[in-house]
């Protein structure tokens, strides 16, 4: 245990010095369901995020076009359009080969009188 006990401070020590990184990860989409017309601001939570790495997000088979990068954990695009109602994977792909799919992470429906980020918002509650 004593012999242990260098190598943590100096893995504690490199750590604070120069900085620890969570692993890239996509956790959920924010809200989860959306409009066929697109344009929506959606956020894609998770961790490892970098306003310096190259990204590519799709819905379904679509490219969204804007990605923005917010904070470590948290990005956000404009919905795309589709062609009609129901759900689709949302996939994330990084310039260094990463890619992660969240399988049908994300619901277009025909606009209603429902506020759909509030139908989302409740969606999401129940997953929880």
């Amino acid at each position: 245990m004593k012999k242990l006990i260098p190598i943590i401070v100096l893995a504690v020590v490199s750590c604070l010095a120069l900085g620890c990184e969570e692993g890239f990860s996509i956790k959920k989409v924010s809200p989860p369901i959306g409009v066929i017309a697109g344009g929506e601001p959606i956020d894609i939570l998770g961790s490892g995020f970098n306003a310096n790495m190259g990204i590519s997000v799709y819905f379904g088979n679509t490219k969204v076009d804007n990605v923005v990068i917010r904070s470590t954990t948290k990005m956000t695009i404009s919905s795309p359009g589709a062609n009609g109602p129901g759900p689709v994977n949302v996939r994330i792909a990084t310039d260094d080969g990463k890619e992660f799919l969240l399988r049908e992470a994300f619901t277009y429906v025909v606009k209603s009188n429902m506020d759909i980020r509030d139908l989302g918002m409740r969606k999401s509650l129940r997953e929880q």
